[in-house]
């Protein structure tokens, strides 16, 4: 999941939650995920895509799943695509309880923002100028 599959990421970060205290429904979670990698085989990653002509151009797409599970506390997940190739996506807890969804999300992009400047960098040294603002979707 980690390299190759964000289309999993949120399914085995919340399983992942139970590793130390696991139930029948967890373990029901897991083999879903394993039937639905086994017939997705055949699904694979677009890396590159169609560059614009100005060079590749860093878009990213933040979500947030507000006070999910017992601790309240909210998922955050983002992507970050150059061209049309999706090369970096999370998915992880928050660290803090937040007090709405609106929060929630202001934190979710707050973290993609983080993780923008970071490429915005390394695509700079590759040689490849980024346009600033970088474009961030979310909902």
């Amino acid at each position: 999941m980690i390299c190759t599959r964000p289309d999993i990421a949120y399914a085995v970060q919340a399983v992942s939650q139970h590793l130390t205290d696991y139930r029948q429904l967890h373990w029901e979670a897991v083999k879903r995920i394993f039937t639905y990698l086994k017939h997705t085989q055949d699904k694979a990653l677009c890396l590159g895509g169609n560059l614009s002509p100005t060079g590749p151009t860093l878009t990213g797409y933040a979500d947030a799943d507000w006070a999910n599970g017992t601790d309240r506390k909210s998922i955050t997940g983002f992507l970050f695509s150059v061209g049309n190739g999706a090369f970096s996506w999370k998915c992880q807890k928050q660290s803090i309880v937040t007090s709405s969804s609106t929060d929630a999300e202001t934190v979710a992009l707050l973290l993609a923002s983080l993780y923008a400047e970071h490429y915005c960098i390394l695509l700079d040294e590759l040689g490849f100028s980024q346009q600033l603002p970088v474009t961030i979707h979310q909902d």
